[in-house]
């Protein structure tokens, strides 16, 4: 279905929230090559988290440096940044909080579930934000419109 795109989730974890990541491939030919990822970490009752950053890979084959290779570049980085968040939070709430073992721990979701989680988190700024900045056309196309999104939600009803 996406040819440039690779999604990541992790649990959530009530003190921080639930973090999801996007990365994006772009290639101009087989030697230029740019990703771009957006990690996005929702929180209960607070604005989300947004981070984003593009690297260019020039001018490196594929034969040299895979695709793939991209791809995992983006996952680490996408995650050493998580964990930079993880370890500030618990800087100001305390191991009792956040414990040192915590870890997130991004692993590949469907797409749906990053949607899911926009649609739920009321995400139009983040969704508007990576819109304007991603030089992906996939990226563009699987994010819905503001218009559209602003409509959309998810209930939640008690039962038993």
């Amino acid at each position: 279905m996406f040819n440039t795109l690779r999604f990541y989730a992790a649990s959530q974890f009530s003190a921080l929230g639930t973090p999801f990541a996007i990365t994006a491939l772009e290639k101009r030919d087989d030697q230029n090559r740019r990703m771009e990822f957006h990690l996005m970490l929702f929180r209960s009752g607070t604005s989300p988290v947004h981070k984003a950053r593009r690297y260019g890979y020039y001018p490196i084959p594929s034969s040299v440096i895979s695709d793939e290779a991209i791809y995992e570049d983006g996952l680490r980085i996408a995650q050493a940044e998580l964990d930079a968040i993880v370890l500030e939070e618990r800087q100001k709430s305390g191991p009792d909080t956040i414990p040192y073992g915590f870890r997130y721990d991004l692993r590949t979701c469907p797409p749906g579930v990053i949607l899911l989680a926009l649609i739920r988190c009321k995400a139009l700024d983040q969704v508007r934000a990576i819109r304007d900045s991603t030089h992906s056309q996939e990226l563009q196309s699987f994010l819905p419109t503001f218009e559209a999104m602003r409509d959309w939600s998810i209930s939640e009803t008690n039962i038993g």
